[in-house]
């Protein structure tokens, strides 16, 4: 069984949108659609899990074109909370108002609603969330993309590496909009063949982004800390 890894493609801040609900910008599109591209030239045609924001599941539903895949919308790999705020403010899209727009969205038997975070949470509160769910889904056996957020790309991430015998060496690669990590989990968690971590490879230079951070940002903000 492997589990792939991404971020949601990058957004763009536009003031009519749902409060925490930004649209895909136009090259978030074309990320989402180019990691589409080579999951399926790599041979996925497994299910896409989305974190049930739009950002989320758009990115994952435009993969899901390129691989034929059902979209499953998975509340263990939404966004983190870290103000109360954005808690009060927030209302998170319906079932039925993402299946109107992204038919290849489903929902498994344990879907509940709401279905946001409702507390503030720290990391320690995230990898409790998405671990059981990585764990449910190797029990499973079968090939999934999980696409989330940088907080729960981050909780998978640890999760896997502690699961592991094997651990990365050097630093971990930021977690980009759309960037591809891969773990083969069966029938043992291995950072073995296949093994990737944000790896970017599908995009060009100027396509990788951390939301409205280029690439060279991102990584001259990382030497200076």
């Amino acid at each position: 069984m492997q589990l792939h890894l991404t971020r949601h493609g990058q957004v763009e801040r536009d003031p009519a949108c749902r409060i925490g609900e930004p649209n895909l910008s136009e090259l978030g599109c074309i990320q989402a659609t180019r990691l589409g591209r080579r999951l399926a030239a790599e041979g996925f045609r497994g299910t896409v899990y989305a974190s049930p924001y739009l950002r989320t599941v758009w990115t994952a539903h435009l993969i899901a074109e390129q691989t034929d895949s059902q979209v499953i919308l998975a509340p263990p790999i939404r966004e983190v909370v870290v103000k109360e705020e954005n808690i009060r403010r927030y209302r998170g899209y319906t079932v039925e108002e993402l299946q109107a727009r992204f038919p290849r969205v489903a929902i498994e038997s344990d879907w509940t609603w709401p279905w946001w975070t409702l507390q503030i949470e720290d990391p320690a509160a995230i990898d409790t969330r998405v671990g059981p769910f990585v764990d449910h889904l190797v029990a499973r056996g079968t090939d999934v993309l999980l696409v989330g957020h940088g907080a729960s790309v981050g909780g998978v991430l640890r999760h896997v590496i502690r699961r592991s015998e094997r651990k990365p060496t050097g630093d971990i690669p930021p977690a980009f909009n759309c960037a591809l990590s891969s773990f083969r989990l069966s029938p043992e968690f291995s950072l073995g063949p296949g093994f990737r971590l944000n790896c970017t490879d599908h995009l060009d230079e100027d396509q990788v982004t951390a939301n409205q951070h280029s690439k060279a940002d991102v990584l001259a903000a990382r030497a200076r800390e």
